[in-house]
């Protein structure tokens, strides 16, 4: 079996198992190991919000940035007590729990990235074997996530 996303009335279904899951399982500690400033994935998951700017960039992420911090890690959480590498696994989603699993995978996707020196799109083309399939994967991952999430809330308008 490979990694199904899809959704399912008004959840969102996904399934894992091998290697997806294997890496999925990973993300609490991939999110855990962000280091300081000289981590690469710091700067990515940090980037400056008002640029030319330091004094106001500096408060912002005083005042933010711990909460972003706590938020990440809780996503990762998640992650940790719904999903375990030593079995198959199949998620049933509400909006709000799809959407945790979303920011986590897409941390994790960032944070990875940076690490291997991808820090644009166009960056890519630097990856090879595994590194890649492991990027394009959790990609993947992001982009299901976010059109399942997307049809999920466009239905529930009609409803």
């Amino acid at each position: 079996m490979t990694a199904y996303i899809d959704l399912d009335g008004d959840s969102v279904e996904i399934k894992l198992d091998g290697a997806e899951l294997a890496l999925i399982s990973q993300i609490p500690d991939v999110v855990a190991s962000l280091g300081d400033g000289e981590d690469p994935a710091m700067e990515r998951l940090h980037p400056p919000v008002a640029p030319g700017d330091p004094g106001a960039d500096q408060t912002w992420w005083e005042l933010v940035g711990e909460d972003l911090v706590v938020s990440r890690n809780r996503d990762a959480l998640f992650i940790a007590e719904h999903v375990s590498p030593d079995q198959n696994v199949t998620l049933r989603l509400d909006a709000e729990q799809a959407e945790t699993m979303l920011r986590s995978v897409n941390h994790a996707r960032l944070i990875i990235a940076a690490r291997l020196g991808v820090t644009y799109t166009d960056d890519a083309g630097v990856l090879e074997g595994q590194n890649t399939d492991v990027i394009d994967f959790l990609g993947w991952m992001v982009e299901m996530l976010t059109d399942s999430l997307s049809r999920l809330r466009f239905a529930g308008e009609d409803g």
